[in-house]
C-alpha cells in the first residue's frame, strides 16, 4: 500500500533544497505559465519567447516568495539562477517543438476514463498542446533523468508481435519497459476521441528531451513507432484488467515480495493471498 497510496513513515528531516520540492516548483511554474498562455486563446509563438520567459521568472519569484520562513533566504537566492536557467531552456526548446500550438491540458488537469470493468482510470498529464491539424503533442516533465530509448520501447522500437493469451502475462511482456507512463496517458487522452501524434520526455535540469514517438516524422530517432506504442497500450490494458482481478480477490500487492514497503511488518496480505 505504501507505493500505490503514497503512504510512508513520518519524516521529520529538514531538507531546504530537496529534489522533490525543487521538481514541484518547476511543475508549478510551468503549469501557471501555460495556463496563462491558454487563457489568451492564442497559439504558442516562438517570437514571444522573451515575454514567456519574463512571465515564467515572475511566476517563479512569486512562488519562491510564498515559501519565506520555511526555506532560508540564502537557499532561495542560490536556487534562483538554477530556476531561471531551467525555465529559459524549456521555453526555447518549446519554440522548436510546439510553435503554433494551442495549449489544451496543463498540469493539474486530470484525465479520466471508465473501462469495461467499471473501473475509473485517472492520470495527471503535465502538458498537451494542439497543432493546426488538430492532433495533440504530449509532454511529460522529469527533473533530471529521463528513460532511455531502450527502456521506453523495451528494446523493440518497431512492432514486436507479442501475443499474450492471459491478462496475467502482460506483466512479463512489459518487463523490459522502464515506464508505461506515456502509453497510459495516451490511452486516457485518446479514450475521448482525440489523437496524440507526438510525445516527449523533457529533462528539466538535464540534457534536452527524448522523443517517445512522432507520427509526423519530424523528430529524428524516436524511441518507437506508433505501431509499437499501440502494442504497448494493448498490454497496459491487459495489465489493468489483471490488477483489477487481483484486487477484487483481495490481492492488492504491487509485487509478490512487497519489496520496498515499510508496512510489511503489520500488513496482513500474507493471510489473504499467500
Amino acid at each position: 500500500m505504501s507505493r500505490s497510496l503514497g503512504l510512508g513513515e513520518i519524516d521529520f528531516e529538514v531538507d531546504p533544497d530537496s529534489a522533490r520540492d525543487i521538481g514541484t516548483h518547476y511543475h508549478d511554474v510551468l503549469e501557471r505559465l501555460f495556463r496563462k498562455i491558454a487563457d489568451t486563446g492564442l497559439p504558442y509563438d516562438e517570437t514571444r519567447t522573451d515575454e514567456y520567459l519574463a512571465d515564467a521568472v515572475e511566476i517563479s519569484d512569486t512562488l519562491s516568495g510564498s515559501t519565506a520562513g520555511m526555506i532560508p533566504d540564502s537557499v532561495s537566492r542560490a536556487l534562483r539562477p538554477l530556476y531561471n536557467r531551467v525555465l529559459e531552456s524549456v521555453i526555447h526548446q518549446d519554440a522548436g517543438l510546439i510553435n503554433g500550438h494551442t495549449p489544451e491540458l496543463v498540469e493539474g488537469w486530470e484525465r479520466r476514463m471508465e473501462n469495461e470493468l467499471g473501473v475509473v482510470l485517472a492520470g495527471r498529464v503535465d502538458r498537451v498542446t494542439r497543432d493546426a491539424a488538430g492532433t495533440l503533442t504530449l509532454v511529460d516533465y522529469k527533473k533530471n533523468r529521463i528513460p532511455s530509448a531502450k527502456g521506453i520501447s523495451g528494446d523493440a522500437p518497431d512492432l514486436a508481435g507479442i501475443e499474450v493469451t492471459e491478462d496475467a502475462g502482460a506483466v512479463d511482456a512489459l518487463a523490459g519497459i522502464d515506464s508505461i507512463q506515456i502509453p497510459f496517458y495516451v490511452l486516457l487522452i485518446e479514450s475521448s476521441g482525440e489523437r496524440v501524434s507526438r510525445a516527449f520526455y523533457y529533462s528539466l535540469e538535464g540534457p534536452g528531451s527524448r522523443t517517445v514517438f512522432d507520427e509526423s516524422g519530424d523528430q529524428p530517432r524516436p524511441a518507437m513507432t506508433r505501431e509499437r506504442l499501440d502494442e504497448i497500450i494493448g498490454l497496459v490494458e491487459r495489465l489493468v484488467r489483471d490488477i483489477v482481478a487481483r484486487a477484487r480477490r483481495g490481492d492488492y500487492r504491487c509485487n509478490p515480495d512487497c519489496d520496498g514497503c515499510a508496512f510489511r511488518g503489520v500488513c496482513r496480505s500474507k493471510f489473504v493471498v499467500r
